[in-house]
């Protein structure tokens, strides 16, 4: 793993409002300081589902590394949605269009077109995300430190 990629609680905290008072008492604080804070100690704090959605309170700079752990974490959990709608390639097409909108090739309306055409209240998509998700935080921890 290269140097982990920081956050801080002023950062984070948008993203934290269920967790806030747990996070503070983690770290032994009563209030945000822009001192920086690893994504596993979040972790350790409020579990992996919840440091992964501290990952929006990175900066753009951060956004290739970010799109790449969605991606393969995309990958990790694709057979799901596969085995139980064979032939249906709408999650297929959701997982190429953020490679393709990571890469510049489509823009953020014809992406997030994509994204809409696919996500339907269903168990199945519901499986897919809750899975989808325990593999992110897992390889957030892995690649952010």
């Amino acid at each position: 793993m290269t140097k982990p990629i920081t956050t801080t609680l002023n950062a984070v905290r948008p993203y934290l409002k269920a967790h806030w008072k747990q996070l503070l008492k983690h770290l032994g604080k009563t209030k945000t300081d822009d001192e920086p804070l690893r994504f596993s100690t979040i972790a350790e704090a409020v579990g992996v589902h919840t440091a992964y959605r501290c990952l929006d309170s990175l900066s753009q700079e951060h956004n290739p590394l970010i799109w790449k752990l969605k991606d393969d974490a995309t990958d990790r959990v694709l057979h799901i949605f596969e085995k139980k709608f064979p032939g249906d390639t709408r999650f297929k097409e959701a997982v190429q269009a953020t490679r393709d909108y990571a890469d510049g090739k489509i823009t953020k309306k014809q992406f997030d077109g994509v994204q809409t055409s696919w996500t339907e209240p269903n168990d199945v998509a519901k499986t897919c995300w809750d899975n989808q998700e325990k593999t992110h935080g897992e390889l957030l921890i892995q690649r952010f430190g």
